[in-house]
């Protein structure tokens, strides 16, 4: 995979797939920990906030790609 610079053809696109590609590995890694009980009640609102941070920069990622395709039209 080519890593575009900021504002190339292509980086929008790409950051839509780092940000879910992250999202799914937070995810995963939360749901593993939970499985296997290492996730203290405390640690619990702090991996509540990193998801939702996820969430937010995946679909930031998403709107800004939309606009772009948008603009090609």
């Amino acid at each position: 995979m080519k890593v575009y610079a900021s504002y190339e053809d292509g980086y929008k696109e790409q950051q839509v797939a780092i940000k879910e590609t992250a999202q799914t590995l937070i995810t995963e890694a939360i749901t593993a920990r939970l499985k296997d009980g290492k996730i203290t009640a405390d640690e619990l609102a702090l991996y509540g906030a990193i998801l939702e941070e996820a969430e937010t920069a995946t679909k930031y990622a998403k709107e800004q790609y939309a606009k772009e395709q948008e603009g090609k039209k």
